[in-house]
């Protein structure tokens, strides 16, 4: 919506240049400087949680301990099956 804002703002100062539309740029100019700030105000709230993602490195380390992790489950998924059985819970 930003991008599409200042693109408008840009293609009615040429507008303008040939059709004098001036309380029309200006309208349009007020969208934009309010989309802007919508736009400002978002990015506050998002930087933070944008720089708590976990880095490529952690991404990799955990994609890479995912099989082990399948194995311990299947082990102890193995262990609750015979105690279920054991116990008579179903």
């Amino acid at each position: 919506m930003f991008v599409m804002a200042c693109g408008t703002t840009h293609l009615f100062e040429i507008w303008n240049i040939w059709y004098a539309d001036y309380w029309l740029s200006g309208t349009i100019k007020a969208v934009t400087a309010s989309v802007s700030m919508a736009t400002a105000i978002l990015l506050v709230k998002l930087i933070p949680r944008a720089l708590a993602l976990p880095s490529a490195d952690a991404l990799e380390k955990a994609r890479d301990e995912l099989p082990q992790a399948g194995e311990i489950r299947g082990i102890f998924g193995g262990c609750l099956a015979i105690g279920s059985l054991l116990a008579g819970i179903e």
